[in-house]
């Protein structure tokens, strides 16, 4: 049927041709003219006519479109929301980049809405605007005001949260809604952050409570507790020291060997006879006041414990009370008096709100049960305020597994004390038999050196070895304009390591923290403190030995002796006494001539009540040496490149 359809219209085709040409032919004959040319002529009038044709079409065109266009172009200004919605709803195709209709059909459907249609729904979108405009305004202002107040009432958990919560976002803005939203999450990191605060303050004030103990009840035993309480989104725990000045255990059959006291007032307490609680009234008032000077304390007077006799405690609160400075707010739950044995619920809420932080409670006889709970009841009570806790109890009970627990560290640090003193004994026996193999002076006194010093004054030539040892023994003195301080530390580095190696080549190095090291002090305090102080400090502390260079002065300087004064002189010296009774001593020096200085020393420490058991130095002094083929060697004094610092006068005056 194609093939038939396609031959229909090439037979057609050709008919038509054979028509034109014979047009062309008569027409030709006619005018006396090829028919090319009319065939010519009616192509190009052809061409002029279609050309024409299309030329007042697309002229009538544009202008139908031109005008479309001016219609929807006002429409779009004057009635924009309308136009928009318009379009939208009828699908109506706009170019991506200007949002223009390019389509003349839609053109015509934007154009031919009447104005007043346009009109009214325009005024309708514009109204709907407006209250939806209103509507967000109100919904943004109510978000900021919350937002503010998030922040202002979690402003820890709002910090943490804005440094860490928005990292993980693409585009790190903190807006009023994010907070908002986050309003749970913020809240429950604000009081995490709160509660690890109260812990770390509990903490901090639970130490002072211990120090204030030692200066204001130190006649009072003290016991730590562990509260664990159920705060907000976190159970926390808070260190609590418990003060009471007696305590008692109701256990029979436990060892209380070294503990009479609680066993005494154990059948005191079971026979319900008082402690003398009054008498501690004052001293704990006095601790009260001392705590609410600082910053202001509330205090709580437990509920009487049932079966305990109820005046004593009165007796006791009244007199507290009556001790307690004017600005101290308290609440007494413990009136014998009350039927309820309850303060009012007006006064309770009063007491409350008077709180800042610190709160002491007072109770007459507690277990650990009864501290447990008094202490749940205040902060039940106060957990807001999330008060610092100090617990006094007038009887303190042991339970059982307490008691048990306090025997059993008791023979343990006897037994660790036992132990201790056998091993310091031992140690400070082991360290005098150490230097039996030393060298002893004329006073009994054995002494050690690291080297022959050999003066300046000495008739023969030096070797380079000996020249070193004069060098370092003067740096070490480091005596002011004579050596440089920085000369004075590259010496210790050499020194400290020759002592330290003959001291562990002597003593055995766990007894060394027994051995007080002694350095004989130079003519004045500033020439001691220049040779002695690092030395002294760095030798200790990489020993583990005791120093006693702070516990020795000058207090009136000398003459030295080379330049004509007399010998060491201890009574130009201050000694802190107490501090060398029963100690280890090891004497040192620098320089050992005759050692007259370390007997003067020897003799003032055993006057102290301490125990030299030798001395130690660098040099021994020598002027001498062995002679060599039965001829000693003697010629002039040679000096080797010495620091541009000295002169050769400084080199003949000793240190």
């Amino acid at each position: 049927m194609r093939d038939f359809g396609g031959c229909f219209w090439w037979i057609i085709g050709t008919i038509g041709w054979f028509l034109l040409w014979g047009f062309c032919i008569s027409i030709g004959d006619e005018f006396k003219i090829s028919p090319f040319t009319v065939l010519f002529l009616l192509v190009i009038a052809t061409v002029i006519v279609a050309v024409l044709g299309i030329y007042i079409y697309t002229s009538s065109h544009n202008k139908i479109y031109n005008k479309h266009c001016k219609r929807v172009k006002e429409i779009q200004q004057k009635y924009g929301l309308a136009y928009n919605k318009f379009v939208g709803e009828n699908k109506i195709k706009t170019d991506y980049s200007t949002g223009k209709v390019s389509e003349l059909s839609e053109l015509k459907k934007i154009s031919c809405r009447d104005d007043s249609v346009w009109e009214q729904e325009e005024k309708s979108l514009r109204e709907e605007k407006e209250k939806r405009t209103r509507e967000r305004e109100i919904e943004r202002q109510k978000c900021k005001e919350k937002a503010d107040r998030i922040k202002k009432e979690y402003p820890d958990g709002y910090k943490q949260w804005e440094e860490t919560e928005p990292k993980k976002w693409l585009y790190r803005v903190v807006t009023d809604p994010a907070i908002c939203d986050a309003e749970n999450d913020i809240k429950s990191l604000d009081q995490q952050i709160k509660n690890d605060n109260w812990q770390k303050d509990q903490a901090v004030f639970a130490k002072h409570c211990r120090e204030l103990r030692d200066e204001l009840l130190n006649t009072y035993g003290c016991y730590p507790y562990y509260i664990q309480f159920d705060g907000n989104y976190k159970t926390i725990e808070l260190k609590i020291w418990q003060l009471f000045p007696y305590s008692f255990c109701l256990e029979e059959d436990l060892d209380y060997t070294h503990f009479p006291t609680e066993k005494k007032n154990g059948q005191l307490v079971k026979d319900h006879k008082a402690l003398l609680p009054v008498e501690q009234a004052d001293a704990i008032g006095a601790y009260i006041n001392r705590l609410n000077k600082e910053e202001k304390t509330n205090v709580y007077f437990c509920p009487i414990r049932d079966g305990w006799d109820s005046i004593f405690y009165n007796d006791l609160s009244t007199n507290i009370i009556a001790s307690l400075d004017d600005s101290v707010d308290f609440l007494d739950m413990s009136d014998p008096f009350s039927d309820s044995m309850t303060a009012e619920q007006s006064d309770i809420e009063k007491w409350i709100s008077s709180i800042e932080r610190r709160v002491v409670i007072i109770d007459l006889a507690t277990d650990y049960h009864r501290l447990i709970t008094s202490c749940k009841e205040v902060l039940d009570k106060t957990k807001e305020k999330r008060p610092l806790i100090s617990f006094i109890s007038v009887q303190k009970g042991f339970s059982r597994e307490e008691m048990v627990r306090l025997i059993d560290a008791d023979k343990k640090k006897r037994k660790e004390e036992a132990k201790r003193v056998i091993d310091e004994a031992n140690a400070k026996k082991s360290l005098v038999n150490s230097v039996s193999s030393w060298d002893i002076l004329v006073g009994g006194l054995h002494y050690a050196y690291l080297f022959y010093y050999y003066p300046t004054t000495c008739d023969f030539e030096a070797t380079e070895e000996e020249w070193s040892n004069r060098w370092l023994v003067w740096d070490f003195k480091n005596t002011p304009g004579k050596t440089s301080p920085e000369d004075h530390q590259t010496v210790l580095d050499k020194v400290i390591p020759m002592i330290k190696e003959k001291l562990l080549a002597t003593f055995q190095a766990k007894d060394l923290k027994y051995l007080t090291i002694v350095c004989i002090p130079a003519s004045s305090q500033a020439k001691t403190q220049a040779r002695y102080l690092d030395f002294s400090n760095r030798i200790c502390s990489e020993l583990g030995m005791i120093n006693a260079y702070p516990h020795i002065s000058v207090i009136s300087e000398k003459e030295e002796k080379h330049l004509g004064g007399s010998g060491l002189d201890t009574s130009k010296l201050y000694f802190d006494e107490e501090f060398f009774r029963g100690k280890y001593v090891l004497l040192f020096d620098d320089i050992i001539t005759k050692g007259n200085s370390m007997i003067t020393f020897m003799s003032k420490m055993e006057s102290l009540g301490a125990t030299v058991i030798g001395g130690l130095c660098l040099g021994k002094t020598k002027h001498e040496r062995p002679t060599q083929g039965g001829t000693s060697s003697s010629s002039a004094q040679i000096f080797p490149p010495q620091p541009t610092t000295l002169s050769d006068n400084d080199f003949e005056l000793p240190f």
